[in-house]
């Protein structure tokens, strides 16, 4: 199989933006990311629940340094042992979290 013959080509200052927003604007609807959340088994775990969205969304693992600095941006000053995906506030958190995934560069070769 060849592939696309135009590879990495869509890749432009306007297309990454877009996909960009697109990633913050599908995140800010209703509470079903935070259903979602609830769903896996990892929910209550705030480094295990990183680790599964980024490999979910991005098809792949993220670097320690990165799944270190994904993780703080999920619990945004709380402590880890405080992290509940229930309590209030948690979607925000939850949103930031996902929106971060969606412009590391590997989710742009997904």
């Amino acid at each position: 199989v060849a592939g696309w013959p135009g590879h990495h080509e869509w890749v432009d200052t306007s297309t990454i933006a877009m996909r960009w927003m697109f990633t913050e604007w599908y995140v800010q609807g209703d509470e079903a990311l935070t259903q979602y959340v609830l769903t896996l088994p990892s929910a209550f775990n705030a480094e295990r629940l990183t680790r599964d969205l980024a490999d979910l969304l991005l098809g792949q693992p993220l670097a320690p340094e990165a799944l270190a600095d994904a993780v703080d941006i999920l619990l945004n000053g709380i402590p880890a042992y405080e992290w509940n995906p229930q309590a209030p506030g948690a979607v925000w958190r939850l949103r930031a979290l996902v929106a971060h995934l969606g412009r590391l560069p590997e989710h742009l070769l997904v």
